[in-house]
């Protein structure tokens, strides 16, 4: 089953998993998780497929690594009440891994802005005071299949607004 089959009752439970995935890790309530990756996901698929070579695949993927200011491939993003979290992120079968930490914003510094991509929401962070930009995509195989991305987008574009 994948995730674009999921009914009320199993989407519930992948957002209490995901948020209680990161929520021993933070000290403030955790009002949505969601996956990410870095841009280019498609392209270096694609590039794989053509067998350009390991050189356009590698430029390919340092463009996506810097875009995402230095984020790794995939990641969860995790909204508290003040602040955004980045965790490296695993999928593993029926499940994910969540790894350490790899960056946290203040929530109300942030200009966010979101645009529509053929097969994803592209996503832009931007922390003017810490001089940082994080453009990344929501995870998955199609825009509109990741509930749990589409939560934190909405709480990024509002920081007034305290629940998913």
């Amino acid at each position: 089953m994948g995730m674009f089959d999921m009914n009320d009752e199993q989407r519930a439970e992948w957002t209490r998993k995901y948020n209680e995935s990161v929520a021993e890790k933070l000290d403030e309530e955790v009002l949505a998780t969601g996956a990410f990756r870095r841009t280019g996901a498609g392209t270096r698929m694609v590039m794989g497929k053509a067998h350009v070579g390991a050189i356009p695949y590698a430029i390919a993927s340092l463009i996506g690594k810097r875009k995402a200011g230095g984020l790794p491939s995939s990641f969860l993003l995790a909204v508290t009440p003040n602040k955004v979290h980045a965790f490296g992120y695993k999928p593993t079968g029926r499940g994910f891994k969540v790894k350490d930490e790899v960056g946290v914003w203040d929530r109300t510094a942030l200009r966010v802005t979101t645009e529509d991509m053929r097969t994803a929401t592209r996503l832009t962070i931007e922390s003017p005071a810490e001089e940082e930009k994080v453009v990344c995509d929501t995870e998955g195989i199609a825009k509109g299949q990741n509930p749990w991305a589409d939560a934190v987008i909405r709480l990024l574009k509002d920081p007034s607004i305290q629940s998913a």
